[in-house]
């Protein structure tokens, strides 16, 4: 999970902790545009995407005899030495409305599962390509994933170079406002009758959470009812029916309303400033910090720390003088400020995380990079000492959290193979091919097969 996937999930725990502490007390039996480059970009840019996946030139890989393809017209590009095709389209956007349309494209692939009418389109092996591919093919005119990722690199590069800022920091900044226009879009589409945004027995979604921010602040729910006109039985059904909007929401469109409503209310210490970052989101000046970041990370791995030991999580937040309130709000706050900054942010996090960690003792007080490095280092001293058959069960209790993603225990052995490759250590790259075969989804050219190809190709 990434720096700014725990963030956010952080975030959203805050929150749903003051909803769920809610409804248990309240309600128990409820749960205008310059031109974009084309050819020869690269040559205009210098900013290279590093922390992105450079794809090789997907020349004609995929073939298809549907009609989404067969008559479509491309423009070549080169992107670091390689050519790709561009089709129309694409170009003549602003850099806000590139980025919204390409954020558009990446939620239409995050919930592939719902798009309708997608072709089947074929490699050259005859094997069908993802769904999230055809997409790509069939609805925006490339020719595949590799053409796809060249040219976001190539035009996030162009941004960044427009802005002033490096392609991390444009990326992330460019892409939070636009997936903050999609969420608004969203909205507005799910606000008429019969939505899940329609407001249950005249109550709002922003009526409700701005009610919950209250009752969290201290509010009495007797005289807060009262005031609102809203008696209790009918508070219990609309809490449960806006709880349970929010859980079968797999869009997080109602789930992103309640929690900006709930910030703009203004309760709590922090309120002020979760208010203001919520109105102007990443695009805007979110105000001065509610608290430091070293003291928010501080505070994240407290309650990491807090939840191992059994602790409870509100007993956490008072050592720091905060309750759930006061969390939700900085998370508001920080979620906004990280995406603003991202590269800052993260090196910060990466920093203050393994201190804080080493601190509560729920860490080894290195920082992510070196972790990778010191276990790489272990992987290949197991392999030049014969103990190839341990490295796998070592790798799945070092990261428990990937112990079942072979992908992610592959890469190491994938990191230290090249390092094989570059001394010229045959031997120790045999060990590490021998441990690696059963991580491999397709053994169908057998054991010796794959050792022998992977030594060709390091050797």
């Amino acid at each position: 999970m990434g720096l700014f996937d725990k963030m956010k999930q952080k975030a959203q725990g805050a929150i749903g902790q003051v909803v769920a502490q809610q409804a248990h007390q309240q309600a128990p039996h409820a749960p205008h545009a310059p031109h974009a480059p084309h050819a020869q970009a690269e040559q205009h840019m210098g900013s290279d995407p590093a922390s992105e996946s450079q794809a090789p030139a997907s020349g004609l890989s995929f073939r298809s005899s549907t009609p989404a393809t067969e008559n479509m017209q491309w423009t070549p590009f080169q992107w670091n030495g390689d050519t790709y095709a561009m089709p129309y389209g694409w170009d003549g956007l602003s850099i806000d409305d590139w980025f919204y349309k390409y954020e558009k494209l990446r939620d239409r692939q995050m919930h592939i599962d719902d798009e309708q009418g997608l072709q089947t389109i074929e490699d050259h092996d005859g094997e069908p390509l993802d769904p999230e591919e055809v997409l790509l093919i069939q609805e925006y005119g490339f020719r595949g994933g590799g053409d796809f990722e060249a040219y976001r690199n190539m035009m996030v590069s162009y941004w960044a170079s427009q802005t002033g800022e490096n392609f991390t920091d444009c990326m992330f900044r460019m892409s939070g406002i636009a997936r903050e226009r999609i969420m608004a879009d969203k909205a507005g589409a799910m606000s008429g009758a019969g939505g899940q945004l329609e407001p249950v027995e005249g109550v709002s979604v922003e009526q409700w959470a701005q009610l919950q921010a209250q009752l969290a602040g201290g509010a009495d729910l007797n005289a807060l009812l009262a005031s609102a006109g809203i008696d209790a039985p009918r508070w219990e059904r609309v809490s449960a029916e806006w709880m349970a909007r929010m859980s079968t929401d797999t869009t997080m469109t109602v789930v992103t309303v309640y929690g900006n409503a709930f910030a703009s209310g203004g309760a709590g210490q922090f309120g002020q400033q979760a208010a203001q970052a919520a109105a102007q989101g990443v695009g805007g000046d979110v105000g001065a910090e509610p608290v430091p970041f070293e003291q928010y990370v501080q505070i994240m791995e407290a309650q990491s720390a807090g939840a191992q030991r059994g602790e409870d999580a509100n007993a956490v937040l008072a050592s720091f003088g905060m309750n759930a309130l006061d969390w939700s709000n900085c998370g508001t706050y920080w979620s906004k400020k990280m995406q603003q900054e991202a590269s800052k942010y993260h090196e910060l996090f990466t920093k203050y995380s393994a201190k804080y960690q080493g601190m509560y003792g729920t860490g080894d007080g290195l920082t992510i990079e070196e972790r990778k490095q010191e276990i790489i280092g272990t992987v290949l001293e197991m392999a030049r000492a014969g103990r190839a058959g341990e490295i796998t069960n070592y790798l799945q209790d070092r990261l428990p959290e990937d112990a079942n993603d072979f992908d992610a225990l592959d890469w190491y052995y994938d990191k230290c193979c090249d390092i094989c490759a570059e001394q010229g250590d045959r031997n120790t790259a045999q060990q590490l091919l021998w441990a690696r075969f059963p991580l491999q989804s397709d053994q169908s050219e057998g054991f010796e097969a794959y050792i022998a190809q992977g030594l060709e190709s390091l050797f």
